[in-house]
């Protein structure tokens, strides 16, 4: 915090699925500039925060984190992982869906 007074920096939150979870976050960090104003050390006004989409839920809610967050930061590897139900660990992967499963028309 005390760095952010002097540099521009950036705080995203990883695995976020949920609003509550955003706002949860939102406010530690917030509580984190009060006491180091407390303290009598310098913090920015405000540091811009955001999210890594990396769980299905927080992309289906993307609409409404926006209205909440400064940035998104898409973590493709988690997200396919979590959405195909996919081990990372696998030696050998399976035929994945993909989103022409079935096979798109056209």
């Amino acid at each position: 915090m005390r760095v952010a007074a002097e540099f521009p920096v950036k705080v995203m939150f990883p695995m976020i699925a949920t609003l509550g979870e955003w706002r949860e976050a939102a406010a530690l960090l917030a509580a984190a500039r009060e006491e180091v104003l407390a303290r009598g050390d310098r913090a920015p006004a405000a540091i811009e925060t955001g999210i890594m989409v990396e769980i299905p839920a927080a992309a289906l809610l993307a609409r409404e984190f926006a209205a909440e967050v400064d940035f998104f930061s898409i973590g493709t590897n988690d997200l396919t992982q979590y959405t195909l139900a996919a081990e990372r660990a696998m030696r050998e992967w399976p035929r994945l869906p993909t989103l022409c499963s079935p096979p798109c028309s056209g």
